[in-house]
């Protein structure tokens, strides 16, 4: 899973926003700019849609909480790696930078359309 936001926002952000949103076993690191790589272990894929729930729940808290004068937002893209496909760590990369890309296009296509 790759998160893209600012790298101040993240750098900014307390360290509560990740103790609260992946579990003590996830592996998060910053990837380069502004992205941000979260490590997971799922056997099922609802539960990597949780975890982005949670993520994008806990960035509106921040933002309805009016901590910062600014507003934090974020393109969550994801992918499983899955070892019999083949391939290695800059494939599973590029598959996941192709979704983050993909899910940026929808949501400035969904604001085009408001």
């Amino acid at each position: 899973m790759i998160i893209s936001a600012s790298y101040y926002v993240f750098h900014t952000l307390p360290i509560g926003f990740f103790i609260s949103t992946v579990r003590v076993e996830d592996h998060v690191a910053r990837l380069g700019g502004d992205e941000f790589v979260v490590l997971v272990d799922f056997k099922d894929p609802m539960a990597m849609e949780e975890l982005v729930r949670r993520i994008e729940r806990e960035i509106e808290n921040l933002n309805r909480s009016k901590q910062r004068m600014y507003s934090l937002s974020s393109s969550i893209g994801r992918s499983a790696y899955r070892q019999e496909e083949g391939g290695g760590a800059s494939d599973f990369l590029s598959l996941l930078d192709a979704d983050i890309y993909a899910r940026k296009k929808e949501k400035a296509k969904g604001r085009e359309g408001a």
